[in-house]
């Protein structure tokens, strides 16, 4: 395991986090494979699938900070593993802006090296603590 594909790999999940919150969904291909995976039961599969799952999230949302630390990557050649905790935080949106909804978990996820550099194949999130309103998310939150 290099210090150089560790460093891209963080790299990559930071892409990933300023992706979600700039709402630059056409620019997921720096991020994932082709034919990733993102989520499970059902998952979604592929590019365009992974953008609208996560577009569809969001859609009610104003602003996010998806906030990422404590890092777990193993290279196994041109895999990897990797573990990261994250914290997102999601304010409403016109008149829900008032609300807030956080959640506190972990991803775990399947990178693969490609020609283009490290890339995800599988993205999993494990959440454990949420906060607040999850309907703000949806566009769905009552207004208080």
């Amino acid at each position: 395991m290099s210090a150089s594909d560790v460093a891209e790999i963080r790299e990559l999940l930071v892409r990933y986090a300023s992706i979600v919150d700039g709402r630059r969904f056409d620019e997921f291909g720096s991020v994932f494979t082709a034919d990733a995976t993102f989520g499970s039961d059902p998952a979604a599969l592929g590019l365009p699938a992974i953008a609208d799952y996560i577009g569809g999230l969001l859609r009610g949302c104003g602003p996010t900070q998806h906030l990422l630390g404590n890092e777990e990557i193993a290279v196994s050649g041109d895999e990897a593993t990797v573990r990261c905790q994250v914290r997102a935080i999601h304010l409403g949106a016109g008149d829900a802006s008032h609300l807030l909804y956080e959640l506190i978990g972990e991803y775990r996820d399947h990178a693969v090296r490609t020609e283009s550099g490290w890339r995800l194949r599988e993205r999993v999130l494990y959440p454990r603590i949420r906060l607040g309103q999850r309907a703000v998310v949806l566009g769905l939150a009552p207004l208080e």
